[in-house]
């Protein structure tokens, strides 16, 4: 697909899958938010991304998933709850599990048929940041693993 769609590909430790998107967030509070995310029950599941597609808007080729499983549903509910109640903002855009594979690409067409499994097991808070190669994410804490 990347032969097709041109633009940069997200370096392997950039793979994520976003629960809730903060934005800037006050430096002070990063105790409070991380004591909030801990008080978010994990759930170990694990998701199918069988689907991909392409945003035009933001020129993002991406995997997704037809079918999300409810326990992953169930603890991004409580995690946007819970930052709701202490007063974090964040993108209310409904939970839509994706991985952006390709930046800067142009519509590579009708995708190939593929699936992967992404292991859910816990969760980070990961703060994004630019430098001369673009966007990249450093976790600032994560959440202790589900056995």
């Amino acid at each position: 697909m990347h032969k097709i769609s041109g633009g940069r590909l997200t370096r392997p430790e950039n793979l994520h899958l976003t629960l809730a998107f903060l934005g800037p967030t006050d430096a002070t509070r990063l105790a409070e938010l991380e004591a909030v995310a801990a008080s978010v029950k994990l759930v170990n599941c694990s998701l199918t991304l069988d689907e991909a597609g392409y945003w035009k808007h933001n020129k993002i080729v991406w995997a997704g998933s037809s079918k999300v499983p409810d326990k992953l549903v169930t603890m991004v509910h409580d995690l946007r709850d819970a930052l709701k109640k202490n007063g974090f903002r964040f993108d209310p855009k409904p939970f839509k599990p994706h991985v952006s594979l390709i930046r800067d690409a142009h519509d590579p067409g009708e995708p190939g048929k593929r699936s992967i499994r992404w292991k859910v097991a816990g969760f980070s808070l990961v703060r994004a940041y630019r430098d001369e190669h673009g966007l990249l994410y450093r976790v600032v804490s994560s959440c202790p693993k589900v056995d």
